[in-house]
């Protein structure tokens, strides 16, 4: 026969690791919810009309970026793409010291 008491001290046992007090764990409130637009803070205060007039010039900067590293890979469209993104590209996170996280590896060979 089961003791009905000892099933109920199980059961604060899971129910404290589940939700440990406050003095362990701390807690944030939320006192005001915004919905945020965009997630860039700088593009919320743009109109739509500002906001498309950045999207074509970051556009028109792309192209001459890839235009001039072109230049630096012989003239392959392909590997301009790639090594623009390795430029662009950062590390957000490390795991173990040794794998790097968001790092954009190249390895362009074959050329003279």
């Amino acid at each position: 026969r089961i003791d009905p008491a000892s099933c109920d001290e199980g059961m604060e046992e899971e129910e404290a690791a589940r939700f440990p007090p406050s003095s362990l764990v701390p807690r944030l409130h939320c006192v005001k919810v915004r919905v945020c637009q965009n997630i860039n803070p700088l593009l919320h205060s743009m109109s739509l009309q500002d906001q498309q007039g950045l999207l074509s010039q970051a556009e028109q900067v792309r192209e001459e970026l890839v235009t001039l590293i072109r230049g630096f890979v012989l003239g392959d469209p392909l590997a301009a793409e790639y090594l623009l993104l390795h430029l662009l590209s950062q590390v957000y996170a490390r795991r173990d010291d040794v794998m790097a996280l968001g790092k954009f590896t190249v390895n362009l060979t074959k050329c003279p």
